[in-house]
């Protein structure tokens, strides 16, 4: 029998919550029945051992007497409420949330998610588990060869009791026919997108996929030293494709992650093949940096805005969190190209004009470029070199330190960020639209850039007004609405 108690302080005040306690005999509930008078034995009367007594009922006190019990404690069954209760919410998330990459971080960031009672899961991955990923995976070595996506829905169902809250997919993302079919319906239906496959072309076509669930990305850095959170906001009017600019801007603007993407890991073989290697990382730094990402993560999607968030752990263990609010962007349309630039870099190149009034500034354009998508997506401007020749009615861009700069920037941004064109202001008064001195400089960007199948791109800041040119065509602003 279970009883549930008020639980009552010692001057009487009933407090929050509920006791339970077990009380256990060895006695059948027929024998009982029988002590408390309201029954007695059928002595094969009946279908069953005993019969109900009519009348008023008369308890045997020496037979009650007799039936021992003992007192046991309760525990609830670690379900859906009470792991949401455990994590100091009122009840279990029931977003549906697909998990794109059941690797290390993926693993453990579902692990930790889903001990809180947190959204319903649909596992992407195909995967296998080979013994090297025991080294920092949730999974088993009974495990070895089951496809990852597979093991994580079964832990995550294992773990929780009551109705399954996960499912696997064991495809590739970009797979078709019938598993093709099964990632489409999932993805249509889902509330939040996680992305923690580590692979730039993923995280793009979630970004673009037609779908209205709002994408965040997980990952670590080369080296294993940090994990990066990308969330997008509320409505998606930014993209991941936004804040993987912005977050690669955070990289080269913040002297303390100089080395965030330019340092590799240590590798080491995992079988004879020479090219079978993998990382060299610590289970204990990917668990601590996954649980990080998952503290991130949860905050995030419980709240309206973007967020882009680095978590850097040093060998002795403290931890160092970089973070800006993501900037809303602004995008243009140039033919079959488009052209986006957050609000942040383009006041950082209106600070350099207004430094440089009445002369005329200008720079080098670094940005992330997707040529089959045909988009451009601008993350910093440098300053003018030196030597530049600014005047009030002109400028020249200078070579002094540029390919030292663009250097850096490669080996900052592991190659991803690139030389996409030029800047340069207008003088007090005049207006952004290019002159014919410009209109030979982008004669000069095109066949420079043309060489790699890129057009080429100025942007012009004048007082109250700026241009985007692309390949010798002002490039038209697009609407500001969801990217949904």
């Amino acid at each position: 029998m279970i009883v549930e108690l008020p639980v009552v302080s010692p001057r009487g005040e009933q407090r929050d919550g509920l006791d339970h306690r077990a009380f256990i005999t060895d006695q059948t509930a027929g024998d009982i029945a029988v002590a408390l008078g309201v029954a007695q034995e059928s002595l094969g009367l009946g279908k069953v051992g005993y019969a109900k007594m009519l009348g008023t009922p008369v308890a045997n006190e020496a037979a009650l007497a007799a039936i021992k019990t003992q007192t046991a404690e309760v525990h609830l069954e670690f379900e859906p409420d009470l792991a949401a209760r455990l994590t100091g919410r009122s009840m279990p998330d029931t977003r549906k949330a697909i998990l794109v990459g059941a690797g290390a971080i993926g693993s453990h960031v579902a692990d930790c998610l889903a001990r809180e009672g947190r959204f319903l899961w649909t596992v992407i991955d195909d995967d296998r588990l080979l013994p090297h990923n025991l080294a920092r995976h949730i999974a088993a070595n009974n495990q070895v060869t089951r496809r990852k996506a597979k093991i994580l829905a079964d832990h995550i169902n294992g773990m929780l009791m009551g109705a399954p809250r996960a499912a696997a997919i064991a495809a590739n993302l970009f797979a078709d026919g019938q598993d093709g079919a099964a990632i489409e319906n999932a993805l249509r239906e889902a509330d939040l997108i996680i992305d923690a496959t580590a692979s730039i072309v993923a995280a793009r076509h979630l970004s673009d996929h037609a779908t209205e669930g709002r994408r965040t990305s997980v990952f670590f850095n080369p080296a294993g030293e940090a994990a990066v959170l990308l969330a997008e906001p509320a409505g998606r009017v930014l993209t991941l494709r936004d804040l993987e600019a912005q977050y690669l801007g955070l990289v080269l603007r913040t002297e303390v992650l100089s080395e965030h993407l330019g340092r590799e890991a240590e590798t080491v073989a995992y079988t004879g093949a020479c090219r079978a290697i993998t990382n060299r990382i610590p289970q204990s730094r990917a668990a601590i940096l996954s649980g990080l990402a998952a503290l991130g993560l949860a905050a995030a999607v419980d709240a309206s805005p973007a967020v882009i968030s680095i978590w850097t752990l040093s060998p002795g263990g403290s931890v160092t969190v970089d973070t800006v609010a993501p900037e809303p962007v602004s995008r243009f349309q140039a033919g079959h190209w488009e052209i986006a630039i957050d609000d942040g870099l383009m006041r950082r190149i209106y600070e350099m004009r207004e430094a440089r009034v009445p002369v005329e500034t200008g720079g080098v354009l670094f940005g992330l470029v997707d040529i089959p998508a045909k988009r451009i997506h601008l993350v910093d401007a440098s300053p003018a070199p030196p030597d530049s020749d600014e005047q009030p009615g002109g400028f020249v861009r200078g070579v002094s330190g540029v390919e030292e700069l663009m250097d850096s920037v490669r080996r900052r941004t592991a190659g991803q960020v690139r030389y996409v064109g030029e800047w340069h202001s207008h003088p007090p008064r005049a207006s952004a639209r290019p002159s014919a001195t410009d209109d030979r400089q982008i004669d000069w960007l095109a066949a420079l850039l043309g060489m790699d199948s890129m057009p080429a791109l100025m942007l012009i800041a004048a007082e109250r007004e700026f241009a985007v040119i692309l390949a010798n065509q002002q490039a038209e602003r697009l609407p500001q609405e969801s990217a949904a």
